[in-house]
């Protein structure tokens, strides 16, 4: 990057998104919907989520967001994946 980053600060654009196993991303037409587990353990699902709720919740992007977590897709920093968005 051009800017100079204070010593012990981190510049959020030089971040790596982060990939899990459990944060899903699905495809709706143009739209991600991202799920993520309610608990992180399953004996607190159990215990604590009555049944007729979902186990994840569930976000549906508009379209910004859909675009940018498209570009965060295959980016390897968050700032190629900003450069890559349509202003």
């Amino acid at each position: 990057m051009d800017m100079e980053t204070p010593e012990g600060k981190v510049s959020l654009l030089d971040a790596i998104p982060v990939r899990c196993d459990h944060i899903l991303t699905e495809w709706e037409g143009d739209y991600a919907v991202i799920s993520y587990p309610r608990f992180k353990y399953e004996w607190m699902r159990r215990l604590l989520l009555p049944k007729s709720m979902s186990p994840d919740i569930h976000v549906r992007l508009e379209e910004h967001g859909s675009a940018d977590r498209w570009a965060a897709h295959g980016a390897g920093d968050c700032f190629t994946a900003c450069r890559s968005l349509p202003i």
